[in-house]
């Protein structure tokens, strides 16, 4: 092979994987400044969320439910508990969902999710937005799997906007109030059916991995 091309695959092979690996230490080039920086790059460190391509993350941007599964799949890997191989024997088969769930880029996540005890409500598909409500009603869930709650009565917050919240989610939002997973806005406002943006929930979840690591699920 002629030296001069082989010169210059060896400096443009240098050259991506100095380029992959500057991308890697820089991180998500858009969220300076923004709500839930530092909860975003500490899930980043840890491999637990993912950006949209060109290092951005869209913080802002409105939540899927496939990315919602995928992001609190990433966020199980990072439990360690004896549960996971109790609640893998409970799980439900994934044959009993829609095929539209094992078919997309998605679905690793999806099943990892499954394996790990938790459902998607049937209302939701893959590409509809999930709210704020469905999105807590979620990461609850998980919590309720995987750690050694306190056994505590637990007094409910006043939510001046409690009318827009689902009866069935009731329980979850006050338990992520109670538990700090949640905040109200200045307003005392939770605004439950409003899409949640991908920072939103990962500032969601990094509060949820971290009320885990401090009750850890024991027999």
């Amino acid at each position: 092979m002629n030296k001069n091309v082989i010169g210059f695959m060896a400096v443009s092979l240098a050259i991506t994987l100095g380029s992959g690996l500057t991308y890697a230490n820089v991180g998500f080039t858009d969220i300076q400044g923004t709500y839930g920086e530092a909860e975003i790059r500490s899930l980043q460190e840890r491999s637990i969320v993912r950006g949209i391509g060109n290092g951005e993350f869209k913080p802002e941007s409105s939540l899927s439910t496939a990315e919602a599964v995928q992001l609190i799949a990433g966020g199980l890997k990072s439990i360690s508990s004896d549960k996971k191989e109790e609640l893998k024997l409970e799980g439900e088969t994934v044959e009993m969902y829609s095929e539209v769930w094992l078919e997309g880029w998605y679905a690793d996540a999806f099943i990892d999710f499954n394996d790990n005890g938790l459902s998607v409500p049937a209302e939701l598909t893959p590409s509809s937005s999930i709210t704020k409500e469905q999105y807590t009603a979620l990461l609850i869930d998980m919590i309720e799997k995987y750690a050694g709650l306190p056994l505590i009565n637990i007094k409910p917050e006043e939510i001046s906007d409690a009318d827009d919240i689902t009866p069935a989610y009731q329980g979850a939002i006050q338990r992520s109030l109670v538990w700090d997973i949640t905040e109200l806005d200045d307003k005392l406002n939770f605004s439950p059916r409003a899409e949640i943006t991908r920072a939103e929930a990962s500032v969601m979840l990094f509060h949820a991995l971290e009320f885990l690591s401090k009750h850890p699920y024991r027999h």
